[in-house]
């Protein structure tokens, strides 16, 4: 037996185990990373001298992906160790997430007002995104005047380790109503959030879904059309709506803004 090379599989095993206990679950990659480097060294020296080079080799194959899933996949190692994973941004801090196709635009935000057709925001767990903006005609008889401007948020939330091993959240991820989003457009003029009737934010989407590992919801802001769309919109909502803080500002350009369907009476 190798000695090194035994020290290394009890390394690895110890890993293996811390993950399973919250208050050494920290251990798991540094004794991941030690059975590795001490399975090395065991290698060197079996390899020296002419040992069976079994035993270093499996551990230090064991602890590089053990360290490996450590690091990059840690709901491989269980949920407990994943739950001590978690790191949730400061509640306060706004972070600006480019979509895909502009991950390296420069315009993906100005001034602290988020392209929102480039870009959603995200305040702790929770990411905000503009779906669709329309207008909506006074009445279904074609060239009416738009009477209102409707724009579809979707919200997501990340479920901790915790809350993928219990199958649920707390509490839902709603938008709490009795708070108010506001609008300007290019004039300068300033809608705020008109009440809709129930059940009409529904029709926009669904108004909740779930997956393992991401909760979704669906809101429906309603604001009287504003008199111009050319030169974009400027739409402030406050976080506290799902519980957060501050305000999240996203600029809405005309191209964003689409006429609505005409509906049969």
């Amino acid at each position: 037996m190798d000695p090194l090379g035994a020290i290394g599989l009890g390394l690895c095993a110890a890993a293996v185990v811390a993950a399973a206990v919250p208050r050494v679950s920290v251990l798991v990659w540094p004794l991941a990373a030690g059975a590795g480097l001490i399975g090395l060294v065991a290698i060197r020296r079996a390899y020296g001298a002419r040992r069976p080079l079994v035993m270093p080799a499996v551990a230090t194959g064991v602890g590089a992906f053990v360290f490996l899933l450590a690091v990059g996949c840690p709901a491989a190692l269980g949920p407990t160790y994943e739950a001590s994973r978690d790191r949730v941004p400061p509640p306060s801090d706004v972070r600006v997430i480019p979509h895909n196709q502009f991950v390296n635009d420069v315009d993906v935000s100005d001034s602290g007002w988020v392209n929102a057709r480039k870009a959603s925001q995200q305040q702790g767990r929770v990411k905000i995104e503009i779906a669709d903006v329309w207008l909506e005609p006074s009445s279904p008889k074609r060239g009416s005047p738009p009477s209102e401007l409707c724009i579809q948020i979707r919200m997501q939330r990340n479920k901790t380790g915790q809350e993928i091993a219990a199958g649920a959240f707390a509490a839902p991820l709603t938008w709490d109503e009795k708070v108010k989003a506001t609008l300007q457009d290019g004039t300068g003029t300033t809608y705020t959030q008109k009440t809709v009737a129930p059940g009409r934010a529904r029709a926009a989407g669904p108004s909740s879904a779930a997956t393992i590992t991401v909760e979704f919801c669906h809101e429906l802001l309603v604001f009287d059309a504003p008199a111009s769309t050319g030169d974009g919109l400027r739409l402030e909502i406050p976080a506290a709506a799902w519980g957060g803080t501050g305000t999240l500002r996203f600029f809405i350009p005309a191209a964003m803004v689409r006429p609505a369907p005409i509906r049969s009476k």
